[in-house]
């Protein structure tokens, strides 16, 4: 990663919180809306915190790194006003860039002299190595002179010598710069001449010796060693970072975890990693985990052709079952008791982090009085939701479908609750739906648009997050319980049951109803929606306008002058109020309240 970023940059900043950052903002993945989603909801009820602002923090000085260098550079390369006036000839290098290994012993330069008039003048053209990452005495020899070009002359060569060691290097680089003595000549375009120096040297590639490993079930705790291969050079000393990773099989009761450097030294080509093996019992299936080889370093490589690629290398160890199990520990073992006794720990921990402002005792004592507040206000429904078990049973199905019942639980308890809420202000029931309660479920995502905001390079995921979750309203939301009423009624027929609430939901009114579905159908009475779905749509596609228009003028969706974007924000708002004070308008005003028969 660092020679990439040498490569784009040209250096790399001293400070290594200033490294960690640059290879973050450049390598790092964006972070996903859900998990901006999580983490403003966290904000909101003062819970636990997530790593969400830690990586915003990082992701952002990581910016400012890139722009400093990237300034910085354009400096180097345009200090000024370098224009000069016309003359009778052009000195300049004939190429920008040379490549040499260091086995050449030497790099040829080719100067060009080209002549707009017929002058006949002599011109003397001086040339000077300058260091970069190359240092003379040490990668080269340090050369100046003068090229005189006489009136026949125009083209000359000049030499630099290379020196050659033993030890493994990155390419680097010095430069040879240009500069007219005397005559009708100025500099051309290429008065500086980048010399790449490559080391003739390999470190070689590193990659484990198998791919995969199999271990034979024990009583006792053993220590199993694997071995990594050098392979294609020995030059150098290089390193590598490596760590181990749960599947099936779990760190602490299956295995020890554990993490660490594996170096070689010059001429070295294997060394091994010793890894704690726990006892297995008899109703412990066949289990896997791996081993990563990661973040070369040395200009050693990992073999591309092996798992992982030439990013890592990635070794599968296998914890084989008992063969002599009976049926039964046969069938008990397709239970993964480790992944319950994890389960069961992180059960325990949900109500810890729902019963402490921030998730414990620590942050706790570090909260503020808002965090407190809004711990408070939010922990019924914290500890409500904290029954949801963990992902760690049944691989998440138990997860899914608990979660799924909370939803739906919540989705009633929020439904009464509006209707109470509008039975008390004296409010039409639509028109709490499209104020409070919309506003009060679209909180989260406006919180999430503003953290990806600072965060993302783009405003896809802060307007995604909006987008997104007004997709799942209407076609999980609505479609999913519409398509069972469907499906429930269109089984069932026309039953007293559904024969009463056609009398009761006041269906009298449209008389086509019983005379096209006699069988009885799933009814819903689309009321206003047509003219509030219109509404929608016409402030939508101008709210889209706005967004369009600041990406013509302003280069972008998101940022720009302060004053545009209060400007830009008062105009989406004023959209928002048109929507609401049309519904209003067409469900006949704000009240009364009108319970739903």
């Amino acid at each position: 990663m660092l020679v990439e970023l040498e490569r784009k940059y040209g250096r790399i900043p001293p400070e290594d919180h200033d490294k960690v950052a640059l290879m973050y903002y450049e390598f790092a993945p964006p972070m996903t809306r859900a998990a901006h989603r999580v983490n403003a909801t966290r904000q909101i009820n003062g819970g636990k915190t997530t790593q969400v602002d830690q990586s915003t923090s990082r992701w952002l000085r990581g910016k400012e790194v890139a722009l400093m260098l990237k300034k910085s550079d354009m400096e180097s390369i345009c200090p000024g006003n370098t224009a000069e006036p016309p003359a009778d000839a052009e000195v300049s290098f004939k190429c920008s860039h040379y490549a040499v290994a260091e086995s050449e012993k030497k790099v040829r330069l080719e100067v060009v002299l080209c002549r707009n008039t017929k002058q006949q003048e002599l011109v003397k053209v001086a040339y000077k190595t300058r260091d970069g990452t190359a240092h003379h005495q040490e990668d080269y020899k340090q050369a100046a002179g003068t090229l005189h070009f006489t009136p026949e002359d125009n083209a000359k060569t000049l030499e630099i010598q290379v020196y050659e060691d033993q030890k493994w290097e990155p390419a680097e680089e010095f430069y040879v710069e240009l500069k007219v003595m005397s005559g009708p000549a100025i500099l051309g375009k290429v008065r500086t001449a980048t010399v790449v120096i490559l080391d003739s040297d390999g470190p070689g590639q590193l990659a484990f010796e198998t791919e995969e490993i199999s271990i034979e079930p024990t009583t006792d705790s053993i220590v199993k060693s694997v071995i990594v291969k050098r392979t294609n050079g020995t030059t150098g000393e290089v390193s590598c970072n490596w760590r181990t990773e749960d599947g099936s099989a779990k760190a602490g009761a299956d295995y020890t975890e554990t993490n660490g450097t594996l170096c070689f030294k010059q001429g070295d080509t294997e060394a091994k990693i010793d890894l704690e093996i726990l006892p297995k019992s008899r109703y412990e299936r066949a289990e896997t985990f791996r081993l990563f080889l990661e973040e070369p370093s040395g200009g050693v490589t990992f073999a591309p052709n092996t798992d992982g690629g030439s990013d890592s290398n990635i070794l599968t160890i296998i914890i084989l079952a008992d063969p002599s199990r009976s049926t039964w520990e046969a069938f008990m073992s397709e239970i993964n008791w480790d992944e319950m006794n994890i389960g069961y720990a992180r059960y325990k921990d949900q109500f810890v982090e729902a019963i402490f402002v921030g998730g414990s005792r620590e942050a706790q004592k570090e909260a503020s009085y808002l965090d407190c507040v809004l711990h408070v206000w939010s922990f019924p429904w914290k500890f409500l939701f904290a029954i949801v078990p963990p992902t760690d049973f049944a691989g998440g199905w138990v997860t899914f479908f608990s979660a799924l019942g909370m939803i739906g639980v919540l989705t009633a308890v929020i439904g009464d609750m509006a209707n109470l809420l509008g039975c008390s202000m004296d409010m039409k029931a639509s028109v709490v739906a499209v104020t409070l309660v919309a506003l009060g479920t679209s909180l989260p995502d406006t919180f999430a648009s503003v953290i990806s905001t600072a965060h993302d390079p783009t405003a896809d995921a802060s307007i995604g997050n909006v987008t997104g979750s007004n997709s799942v309203n209407v076609f999980l939301g609505l479609g999913l319980p519409w398509a069972l009423g469907a499906v429930y009624w269109e089984v069932s027929g026309a039953t007293p049951e559904w024969m009463a609430r056609h009398k009761e939901k006041g269906w009298d009114k449209y008389p086509h109803i019983l005379r096209d579905h006699p069988n009885g159908a799933f009814v819903v009475i689309g009321g206003n929606l047509g003219q509030s779905v219109g509404v929608f749509c016409c402030v939508a596609l101008c709210a889209i306008l706005v967004l369009m228009l600041r990406r013509r003028f302003l280069g972008g969706e998101l940022g720009g002058d302060k004053k545009l974007c209060y400007m830009c924000a008062a105009c989406l708002v004023f959209l928002w109020c048109i929507y609401i004070g049309c519904t209003i308008v067409f469900e006949g005003g704000v009240s009364p309240y009108e319970s739903e028969r």
